[in-house]
């Protein structure tokens, strides 16, 4: 299975900085059927030229817009050169540049998360980490998904590709 994957900004500045080897999520959502092999093509927040701020990604993408990751402008919220800054569900899989690779998944409670982890997360304790995780749940979620209510989550661990693969039917014919 390949789907997407889109982190916090917290962890997605870990994965960057090599730290993130983990993440969690809810155990009946979109990943509840993922296995140790799948690939998960990772959803960053973007920026476009500041042209495109009127357009949707995939006529920019049409137009020969490229996107700019957060890690190449230092970070920051609004470089001058560039436009509104995107997010990352809106980032097309042709502008990816890297995947996951599934190497273990786990069910448990989401309290069970050591500390550890949480900085790995990119979070400063156990608070931060519950209060990103509660804002991050849909409105429509129901409070036993929140961190009180202590729901099992998938530990997703994985190693990081650092690069777009090519798709199986380009593999298939790179090798024939």
């Amino acid at each position: 299975m390949t789907r997407p994957i889109a982190f916090t900004m917290p962890a997605l500045r870990s994965l960057d900085e090599g730290r993130l080897h983990h993440f969690r999520r809810l155990e009946l959502g979109a990943l509840m059927n993922l296995a140790q092999g799948d690939l998960l093509w990772v959803r960053e927040p973007y920026f476009l030229e500041r042209g495109f701020d009127d357009h949707k990604p995939t006529s920019a993408h049409a137009m020969g817009a490229l996107p700019t990751f957060l890690d190449e402008v230092d970070y920051a919220s609004r470089p001058p050169r560039l436009g509104r800054p995107r997010r990352a569900r809106e980032l097309l899989r042709d502008w990816h540049r890297r995947y996951l690779v599934v190497t273990e998944v786990r069910r448990e409670p989401l309290q069970a998360i050591t500390d550890e982890e949480i900085a790995a997360e990119g979070h400063a304790d156990r608070e931060a980490f519950a209060a990103l995780w509660n804002a991050n749940i849909s409105a429509t979620a129901s409070l036993r998904e929140l961190w009180a209510g202590n729901p099992p989550v998938l530990r997703v661990a994985f190693e990081l590709v650092p690069t777009p693969l090519p798709a199986p039917a380009a593999i298939a014919r790179i090798s024939a």
